[in-house]
């Protein structure tokens, strides 16, 4: 057996490899099993935001919801896709977890598993997707405030972010160390929020910055910056429009 470093990709996608790893040792190497995977993941996608939308909406509505979310097109295209796919599974049951910490009058022992959970649940994510780290900061601050809880008190919420924090630490750990390697994937979502293309969806006005190229392509991107910040030297905006 020939062993292999892992790229900062692979390393980046280390919780997505082992479970198509694990896949393929108990179904076999083909890509129905993997297949699969997506349809359960987009199942229970459904009933999470299904979840999601009874927190503060009646039966009939959160139907609609899920009816038209399962239906949408989007998300229909990116179904084939494990690795774009899987965010959404995360993201709505982490988003599930923070509501029901949002609404609910939790009890200690359910607050700290709750907490437990979210880090587990965020930790595995970004082993999928990177993208889910911008969950933690948004479960921090439900964590210290819990405003749906009575009796919490303030030593109650500190546990509650110490388990959440001492879950997360190991999980994200072995990602970040190993992807950090290489420049790419801790840098390129910052880069591609320069892009003129992704400015213009938020319309937001034009900074004074000279922006990244308007390109997706992540090599590319990551080459130019790489480029600008040894050289010094920007492009001009008849080629950032190109």
């Amino acid at each position: 057996h020939i062993i292999q470093e892992l790229t900062h990709v692979q390393a980046a996608h280390l919780y997505l490899g082992y479970t198509v790893g694990l896949l393929w040792r108990l179904f076999g190497i083909h890509w129905t099993a993997v297949r699969w995977l997506n349809f359960v993941l987009y199942c229970c996608s459904i009933l999470f935001l299904y979840a999601l939308c009874r927190q503060s909406m009646g039966i009939l509505p959160s139907f609609g919801v899920a009816v038209i979310f399962a239906t949408n097109p989007v998300l229909l295209h990116h179904l084939g896709c494990l690795r774009d796919f899987s965010k959404t599974f995360f993201f709505l049951l982490v988003l599930l977890l923070l509501s029901i910490l949002f609404t609910r009058n939790l009890k200690v022992r359910q607050l700290l598993g709750a907490a437990g959970l979210l880090a587990v649940f965020i930790g595995i994510g970004m082993g999928f997707r990177r993208d889910m780290a911008m969950l933690i900061p948004l479960s921090l601050p439900l964590l210290v405030s819990c405003p749906g809880s009575n009796g919490i008190t303030a030593k109650h919420r500190l546990v509650a972010v110490v388990v959440f924090l001492s879950v997360l630490v190991p999980l994200i750990s072995p990602i970040v160390a190993l992807s950090r390697k290489e420049f790419g994937e801790d840098h390129i979502r910052v880069l591609f929020g320069f892009n003129p293309g992704i400015e213009s969806q938020m319309a937001v006005v034009n900074g004074s910055y000279m922006k990244m190229p308007h390109s997706i392509h992540d090599d590319y991107v990551i080459t130019v910056a790489q480029a600008a910040a040894q050289t010094g030297a920007t492009m001009t905006a008849t080629e950032y429009d190109h």
